[in-house]
């Protein structure tokens, strides 16, 4: 399995936190806490975190597709695929389909961003327990569901109790959901790298 797509996969998830970080401090209109991710794609460097949104989306693809091709033909779904690739396509739709602004009319881009958005969290929260499910099956990979499955786990727990995070803070809510999976994403390509360069030099 090609190293370039757990390096892609990292850049990605990096790129995406940086250009995150860059809109929230050229942003202070906005209340870190209160206000959701949704609002800084409108307005002033609203494009910048669009472009960060693909980014990640990419990121999330190179990933799913890389651990398919590493992962022992036992262990391999087709699942974590159609669910990544599900989220992948709907952030995408969630950073150009702008949110309805409070205190407006409903508008069928706001109902369209609102689906895309709650189908980003679902598909990514089932598709990283679903493959952590899946590293049972992998002698390499067997080792490493003492931390992914739980943390897997923890994703959808988190999104779970999104829904009772008050009115004020569902910025601040909605973000550690983010980072908990940005989280899972991160150490499993990490992982994924390491053991691509030990199967590399092994085969050397």
């Amino acid at each position: 399995m090609p190293v370039i797509l757990p390096c892609f996969a990292l850049a990605s998830l990096a790129g995406f936190i940086l250009i995150t970080i860059s809109v929230h401090l050229l942003r202070p209109d906005l209340d870190v806490v209160r206000n959701q991710m949704s609002l800084y794609l409108i307005g002033p460097w609203g494009h910048l975190l669009q472009s960060g949104y693909c980014l990640l989306s990419l990121g999330m693809l190179a990933l799913v597709f890389g651990l398919h091709g590493s992962l022992q033909p036992r262990a391999r779904s087709v699942v974590p695929l159609l669910l990544f690739g599900v989220a992948a396509v709907a952030l995408c739709v969630t950073a150009y389909a702008w949110m309805d602004m409070p205190g407006v009319p409903v508008t069928m881009q706001g109902r369209l961003h609102r689906h895309a958005a709650t189908t980003t969290f679902l598909a990514a929260a089932i598709g990283v327990n679903w493959q952590a499910m899946a590293f049972r099956l992998d002698r390499s990979w067997r080792p490493h569901m003492v931390w992914a499955l739980p943390w897997a786990m923890l994703c959808f727990l988190s999104l779970s109790l999104l829904g009772l995070c008050p009115e004020s803070m569902i910025g601040l809510g909605q973000k550690s959901v983010i980072v908990v999976i940005l989280g899972w994403l991160g150490a499993v390509s990490l992982c994924q790298l390491r053991l691509v360069r030990l199967q590399e030099t092994a085969e050397r």
